[in-house]
């Protein structure tokens, strides 16, 4: 058995944190009828672990009660919150972006309140975003890119059956090819795939962050 203090000390946790974690049924602790300290056995301590690692991946306490209650499953609750992590990175990247654009107006004398008009390169962000959610198998991620009339377009139900039906032939993916830009068409970008049978083209057509169109096609190793 080992006493909440031990516990803190072995762990680097507070006893507010241990009494909290407690609260939520997240995990439990062993007092007896003669002493009120908090104890916890070798599997208590063991849970008291697993939740201190939940807590370094970034996930919050509904999600990892999720888990606890088996609401959950750990690989799609932490593809979550990589895709949540990511676009963030991509927005801080953004205004990132935007404050070393207006450094330079201001040093060239240019106005910083004119704006120009998102080209295709400012909207990598998001294809590469769209790109890992589609890899990572997180096709309700996927459609929240699209514009809304893609959406009445390509209901949630047809595009994850079209999804269904695109990859069933190639096989397993292998890796991520190029990412080329069409330079004939508007916004539009072709993101390469190879997966055992087949290259998987997808032509994608972007403006102001949302997808308002999207094909497949196969190349090279499989049937076009």
């Amino acid at each position: 058995m080992y006493d909440i203090n031990t516990v803190c000390k072995l762990l680097g946790v507070t006893s507010r944190t241990l009494r909290f974690w407690e609260q939520k049924k997240l995990i439990t602790s062993t007092r007896t009828q003669f002493s009120s300290v908090r104890k916890y056995t070798e599997d208590q301590f063991e849970d008291i672990k697993r939740i201190i690692v939940l807590r370094s991946l970034g996930l919050s306490i509904k999600s990892i009660e999720a888990l606890s209650t088996n609401k959950a499953d750990l690989k799609n609750v932490i593809i979550q919150k990589r895709a949540e992590l990511i676009a963030s990175i991509v927005s801080r990247k953004k205004e990132l972006d935007l404050l070393n654009e207006a450094l330079m107006k201001i040093d060239t004398g240019e106005s910083v309140f004119i704006r120009k008009e998102a080209s295709v390169f400012e909207n990598l962000d998001v294809v590469e975003l769209f790109t890992d959610r589609f890899l990572f198998g997180d096709f309700d991620g996927c459609f929240e890119f699209f514009s809304d009339m893609m959406k009445e377009y390509l209901p949630l139900s047809a595009f994850k059956k079209v999804i269904a039906d695109t990859l069933l032939p190639i096989g397993a993916f292998v890796a991520k090819k190029e990412t080329a830009f069409s330079p004939s068409e508007n916004n539009t970008v072709y993101i390469n795939l190879e997966y055992e049978n087949a290259i998987l083209v997808m032509k994608c057509v972007i403006h102001q962050n949302r997808i308002y169109g999207l094909w497949f096609s196969y190349d090279e190793k499989g049937k076009r």
